[in-house]
């Protein structure tokens, strides 16, 4: 009973200690309407800032992050923003990846067999005049 009392919390202790060894991947690509994720898109014209955005999305990784789960997907996430807001492009494009305590809560209760990552997303949508 001590044994495997004894290797539970070895295995516990090494999926939190390996949980943070895996790369976060964010996929972006073109889109549809003229968006630029840059501040070249407020330099060719006058505008005006219709929105602040921050959207918060979770990623995932099966067995100490070797085999991922999913990914953040920028493309539709600044699409639906400028589309939801009427803009033209965005600005200030910024991603924030946080190993948060929920991260590490989830983390210990499976064991290690699956982690997550946080990622905030913000930035300025525009509306050229």
């Amino acid at each position: 009973m001590k044994h495997i009392l004894l290797a539970s919390i070895i295995i516990l202790i090494a999926g939190v200690l390996f949980s943070g060894c895996f790369a976060q991947q964010f996929v972006a690509g073109s889109v549809d309407s003229p968006t630029m994720m840059s501040g070249a898109a407020a330099e060719k014209k006058e505008y005006t800032v219709v929105k602040n955005f921050s959207v918060s999305d979770r990623s995932g990784w099966f067995i100490l992050g070797l085999i991922p789960s999913g990914h953040t997907d920028l493309n539709k996430i600044v699409a639906d923003e400028v589309k939801s807001a009427g803009g033209d492009a965005v600005i200030n494009l910024k991603i924030k990846s946080l190993y948060d305590p929920a991260d590490i809560l989830i983390g210990i209760l499976v064991g290690g067999i699956y982690n997550t990552r946080q990622s905030i997303i913000t930035g300025d949508i525009i509306k050229y005049k």
